[in-house]
């Protein structure tokens, strides 16, 4: 039967964080959602826990998949996810995120109900900052304003690239041909740009309570640990957006948004390289 949500984690070498993720979807209070879980080449004990965790609850509509063969990532994950999804709408969690309280769906749902033709829902979510002893320095909560669901700021002005602080309809994916780039890191950026041109306006809204935990670890994701190579990759990711217009992929209203993006762009590698200093700070703290 057809959900209201899918929620779709990719999951590689998580093992140490997944369960808490996973264990986040189990105390949701609302019930008409699946998850799908896919796991990216791991070789810890990521699987084994998912594997676990399935049998131990019957009741939920959980599955695993995994990525196909020669292809990598969270694009690559995220796609087969959303390949496989019977839910209206996507919710995509980290394996090292959590949602941040039994209500959460409940809450995304309540929102979305007030405005059926929902295609972009804006989300609220906590921050956690940790130190290397795993230790949190930092709660911060962060809540989405009115500027944020508009269009032209999305595409021109936003710099966060993060796909799980918004609940996604799926057609929108689907009707505009519309999937994550694969054996790349940085592969939510032009995707997110396109998501974000294809929708109408009117059903670009906001749910005013934070549903996610995004916790930010020393040397434990992409933006914590610059490297000559990402700096390198996201220079590819900027020419690529820059031939969004010109390829029919955003409308070209959009021309102006765009090229304030790529002319600010240098403040999304200076945010990089702050995050590189904070693993090295924080790392033994």
């Amino acid at each position: 039967m057809p959900k209201l949500f899918t929620i779709i984690i990719p999951v590689h070498n998580a093992e140490e964080f997944v369960q808490s993720a996973l264990d986040s979807v189990a105390e949701q209070t609302f019930d008409d959602f699946e998850c799908i879980i896919i796991n990216d080449r791991s070789t810890d004990r990521s699987e084994a826990v998912i594997t676990d965790f399935i049998k131990q609850h019957p009741h939920l509509d959980i599955k695993l998949c995994q990525t196909q063969k020669g292809k990598w990532g969270p694009g690559a994950a995220r796609n087969v996810g959303m390949e496989r999804s019977k839910g209206r709408y996507f919710i995509f969690l980290d394996a090292d995120d959590q949602l941040s309280d039994p209500e959460s769906l409940e809450n995304i749902s309540e929102s979305i109900s007030k405005h059926p033709n929902t295609e972009i829902l804006l989300m609220g979510f906590y921050r956690y900052w940790w130190s290397g002893k795993g230790r949190i320095v930092l709660k911060q909560v962060l809540l989405p304003k009115t500027r944020h669901a508009d269009k032209h700021h999305q595409i021109g002005k936003s710099k966060d690239g993060a796909m799980w602080s918004i609940c996604w309809r799926n057609s929108l994916f689907k009707d505009n041909d519309i999937s994550f780039d694969e054996n790349a890191i940085w592969e939510d950026i032009a995707p997110k740009l396109r998501l974000f041109g294809a929708a109408r306006q009117a059903n670009i809204r906001i749910c005013p309570h934070a549903t996610h935990i995004y916790n930010i670890r020393p040397n434990k994701s992409t933006c914590t640990t610059p490297t000559r190579a990402k700096m390198k990759q996201l220079t590819g990711v900027h020419r690529q957006i820059g031939q969004l217009v010109d390829d029919g992929k955003i409308d070209v209203k959009y021309s102006r948004d765009i090229r304030h993006r790529l002319r600010t762009s240098p403040i999304l590698m200076l945010w990089m390289l702050g995050m590189g200093l904070y693993s090295r700070i924080f790392q033994l703290v």
